[in-house]
């Protein structure tokens, strides 16, 4: 008779998507590779910005009409809008646009914009999986990511605020899981410091390159 396979087992983990293993336990080599990775093209896109398109030329012209015809509450809801929806796009391409932009500036306006669309994917989650035939959709919409939340409960978002992982994903699949909304809350802070943290790299990257 053949023994039942321990959850521990090699197939219990086999990897069923980019970062987690079938039970949600992280594959932490290849998330912090995948994250030093991110940062490497995420600068290359920026520095392509600030070296094609010329600091004192047309950059300036385009982030001229950023301002004119966005200003501030474009930028914030852009952000909000790619955090908060599952859509095939990152925050990291308005960068290029709001380099003179302070730090605090920079935090404020993308990391709020930011901490609310995580929010709001949250709640989006957890209110439409009262539905059963939107919360078996949303399900297959957010795939093994349900899984990683619950096992690593709000932490998991935390990963997802500063990692490649889909932020607005996670935040959907904490919605479906009924993560505690208050650790929710505080887990979404995370994304403040993402956002100063990428902006200081791309900064000084930018700096040592143009010495």
């Amino acid at each position: 008779m053949n023994k039942r396979k321990n959850d521990n087992s090699p197939s219990s983990k086999k990897p069923i998507n980019g970062f987690t293993h079938q039970d949600g336990s992280i594959k932490w080599n290849k998330l912090f590779f995948s994250t030093i990775f991110a940062l490497i093209i995420v600068f290359i896109i920026f520095l392509g910005y600030e070296h094609f398109l010329g600091s004192n030329g047309t950059n300036d012209q385009l982030a001229k009409h950023l301002y004119q015809k966005m200003g501030i509450p474009g930028v914030f809801i852009f952000v909000y809008i790619v955090d908060t929806f599952i859509v095939p796009m990152t925050v990291d391409v308005i960068y290029p646009f709001v380099t003179d932009w302070s730090p605090l500036k920079i935090m404020l306006v993308l990391g709020t914009a930011s901490y609310f669309g995580g929010v709001s994917g949250y709640w989006i989650g957890r209110l439409l999986s009262h539905v059963k035939t939107i919360k078996n959709f949303i399900e297959k919409l957010v795939g093994t990511h349900k899984e990683f939340i619950e096992v690593h409960g709000a932490w998991a978002v935390v990963l997802g605020a500063l990692s490649p992982l889909p932020y607005s994903t996670i935040c959907w699949a904490a919605g479906i899981a009924k993560v505690d909304n208050r650790k929710m809350l505080l887990a979404c802070l995370a994304r403040y410091l993402r956002m100063i943290v990428y902006y200081y790299i791309l900064i000084g990257g930018l700096n040592l390159f143009n010495r």
